[in-house]
Parts: structure tokens; C-alpha cells; sequence
């Protein structure tokens, strides 16, 4: 028995080159991309696939979110460590765990924080309060800026985008937000 003779058609997908006819597929060969692809993304990805499931949090996930989730929980870990460390005394002040401990615990007393209400920002508030002219307007910007860093206007230099040997002025969207 004679091996049915492949058809060869015209891909009118593949588009011309320079005017030319469109390629001819031969049929006796199988394209090597065609099965390949999904049987290697299955390879490389079917155990990943089958223990992950998309947590209800989230609308799409991939392993850099995994990875990223992943990297949270030790930090998070870490701070909590510090932090109950700072609590005990067990470390010595000063030191790195004991920075990272307070400050976090300090940012989590959420208690204190409603205490104190809006009273370390009444400094700033009563500046801005002041505020009648330009002048005024300039001076707080300089203050606030000298402070915190935060003004509307942020000025510095950088390359020069069409010549990298150069450093030019640059003023840009401060972080008023």
C-alpha cells in the first residue's frame, strides 16, 4: 500500500516577502514548533500547575508573584522577630535588629498613633495655615523641603538624554501626593 501523497497548500497566514508568492507547506514533514511548544510548556511548567491554584486574592499569578509573596512572609518574619526582640530587651540598643525591631514596632502601635491624632503634623499644617502670599509660598516650600523633601518642584541634575557626558539642570513633579 503506497503512503497517501501529502497536500501541499498555500499558507495565505504567511505573509509575502517583497512581493513574493507565499511559501508552500510540505505536509510529510511535521512543522517542528506545531507539537513542541505546548508539550514543553507543559514539561516546564506542569508541577508548577498542578500544585498552584490562583488565591482568591488575586486576579492572575505566576511564579514571580509566588516569589514575591514568598519574600514578604520572611521580611515580615524578620520584623516581627525584631520587633518581640526590642519588647524583651534581648538585643542591644543601637544595633540593627534593634532599628528594624522599634521602628517596626513603632509603625504597628497603631494605639499610640490614634492617640497622638494629627499633632506631629501640626507643625507643618500651621505653616501651610500661614500662606497669604507668593513669598509665603516660596518660603514653605523651602522649609518643607529642607525638612522632608517634599515639595511640588523637585530640581537636581541628571545626564543629558542625547549626550550621556553631560549633566544637566533637572526640574521635575516634586512628590506632593
Amino acid at each position: 500500500m503506497r503512503p497517501a501523497q501529502p497536500s501541499a497548500h498555500v499558507d495565505e497566514d504567511t505573509p509575502s516577502l517583497r512581493g513574493a508568492a507565499p511559501r508552500r507547506r510540505d505536509h510529510r514533514r511535521p512543522e517542528p514548533s506545531a507539537d513542541r511548544a505546548p508539550r514543553f510548556y507543559r514539561f516546564a511548567n506542569g508541577g508548577w500547575l498542578k500544585r498552584t491554584s490562583i488565591p482568591p486574592e488575586y486576579s492572575s499569578y505566576g511564579a514571580f508573584r509566588e516569589l514575591r509573596d514568598r519574600n514578604e512572609g520572611v521580611l515580615h518574619e524578620i520584623l516581627e522577630a525584631d520587633s518581640a526582640a526590642v519588647k524583651r530587651r534581648s538585643v542591644p540598643a543601637g544595633s540593627v535588629a534593634w532599628k528594624v525591631g522599634a521602628f517596626y514596632a513603632t509603625c504597628m502601635d497603631t494605639t499610640s498613633i490614634e492617640r497622638r491624632g494629627a499633632a506631629a503634623l501640626k507643625p507643618d499644617l500651621d505653616l501651610i495655615a500661614a500662606i497669604r502670599t507668593r513669598d509665603d509660598l516660596v518660603r514653605s516650600f523651602g522649609a518643607i523641603e529642607a525638612q522632608a523633601a517634599l515639595t511640588p518642584v523637585a530640581a537636581g541634575s541628571s545626564p543629558d538624554a542625547k549626550d550621556a557626558a553631560n549633566t544637566i539642570a533637572r526640574l521635575s513633579q516634586g512628590v506632593l501626593s
